[in-house]
């Protein structure tokens, strides 16, 4: 993915609710909106689970990841863009 379409406007878009064995169904995201905050155990396309410190309500999460674990995931209402 080139920088310009990396910086147009979404095309796919979802809600999300975390798990442990579901990815995204529309592939990797290029952003997530977490709509109550708390802690988002992240899981990037090579399989490595990161957690982010803890979110605020409305947080904008622009990063590449393939699902959100459910597993020690505090936050919920989850808006992934691909």
């Amino acid at each position: 993915m080139g920088l310009a379409s990396k910086l147009d406007p979404a095309e796919n878009y979802a809600t999300y609710t975390a798990s442990d064995s579901t990815d995204f169904a529309g592939g990797p995201s290029r952003q997530i909106i977490v709509c109550t905050g708390g802690i988002v155990q992240l899981v990037k396309p090579d399989g490595t689970v990161v957690p982010t410190p803890t979110l605020p309500d409305g947080a904008v999460l622009n990063v590449v990841a393939k699902r959100i674990n459910s597993t020690s995931t505090g936050a919920s209402g989850f808006f992934v863009l691909h």
